[in-house]
């Protein structure tokens, strides 16, 4: 994760996506340790409780940008490890993410 932590840094996400990010990823790895420092931190740059209860439970939080991102970076780790047969959903994640206004 700390490889990730530079390129999203560099990168044009703002810093609330950026702890969405590693908040799912953190749940998936199923590190008790790193979704309490990404709280934490989320908390920082102005994501809710709420949000962030709803982001690891990989519920929807009533921002379509947010939920898009959390449903891309979710099936992208699953795919990648091979865990998730429906693959295919990646491609609607990755649409749904893109054609936000």
């Amino acid at each position: 994760m700390l490889a990730a932590d530079k390129v999203l840094s560099e990168g044009p996400l703002s810093k609330p996506d950026q702890e969405t990010i590693k908040l799912v990823i953190s749940e998936l790895a199923g590190c008790d340790y790193c979704v309490a420092a990404h709280s934490m931190v989320g908390k920082l740059v102005g994501l809710s409780p709420d949000a962030m209860h709803r982001i690891r439970e990989g519920q929807a939080t009533g921002d379509s940008k947010q939920d898009a991102l959390v449903t891309f970076v979710y099936y992208l780790a699953l795919c990648r490890k091979r865990k998730y047969r429906r693959c295919w959903k990646l491609d609607i994640a990755v649409k749904k993410l893109f054609t936000l206004d």
